[in-house]
């Protein structure tokens, strides 16, 4: 009797383990399929800050149709203060989940051909700049192709951070008095002549959007020979 009850405490075991492996293959709807390629690059900014670049790509399932992530993520190092710089990579680093969740988000919704064998794929890269021991600046050019969708969506994303305290700065932490009336004009005089002779373009493109509210210039780098605004088109 007791070599009966083993036996079939081991078929209940058994029987556990294969379970729980169904649920993790058929109700799991991301799952890696390949090894991920991974590439790293160093290099110092201006201030002596590290930047290390770690460009990884992932081809995954989603519901047994194919994604790629192809993303560059900026890693800083060197930063007087420890917890300043853990700070500064949580931020980036949350910043690209942002990025990725969306991503799956739009996959899930969308509708993609049962016939394909192609990949939709989200490619994240990043840029470096910093102007001086103040500040330090990413720039994320985010584009997205869905399998299905008539073309490719695109969109940039500016982080500026304060390396003394680490958290991210607005213009308004930068400049004060009318600086937008004044960086808005400015904008709008280089676009002006860019677009003399396509008004239309101008117009459609950047009219409103260069106007001085603060949600048109939420895009900006600090670069080393100033400021580099952003406009979404």
């Amino acid at each position: 009797m007791r070599k009966d009850t083993g036996y079939i405490k081991k078929i209940v075991l058994f029987a556990i383990i294969f379970l729980l492996v169904v649920i993790y293959f058929f109700f799991t709807p991301f799952r890696k399929v390949e090894a991920p390629q991974e590439e790293v690059v160093s290099a110092p900014t201006k201030n002596g800050i590290t930047v290390t670049v770690k460009h990884t790509i992932n081809t995954l399932k989603v519901d047994d149709k194919l994604y790629k992530l192809d993303i560059q993520k900026p890693v800083f190092s060197g930063f007087d203060n420890k917890d300043v710089e853990r700070y500064v990579n949580t931020q980036i680093a949350d910043k690209i989940d942002d990025f990725v969740f969306d991503f799956k988000k739009e996959l899930k919704d969308g509708i993609i051909p049962d016939s394909s064998e192609d990949s939709s794929t989200l490619y994240v890269v990043a840029t470096t700049t910093s102007m001086d021991e103040k500040y330090e600046s990413v720039q994320f050019s985010v584009e997205q192709f869905l399998i299905g969708s008539a073309h490719p969506s695109s969109y940039e994303v500016a982080l500026n951070f304060d390396i003394n305290t680490g958290k991210s700065v607005g213009l308004d932490d930068i400049f004060g008095g009318d600086y937008l009336l004044i960086i808005s004009k400015y904008c709008k005089d280089v676009l002006g002549e860019r677009f003399i002779d396509d008004y239309d373009n101008y117009e459609e493109n950047f009219g409103r959007g260069s106007d001085p509210q603060l949600e048109n210039y939420r895009n900006f780098l600090i670069t080393q020979n100033g400021l580099l605004v952003i406009f979404d088109v």
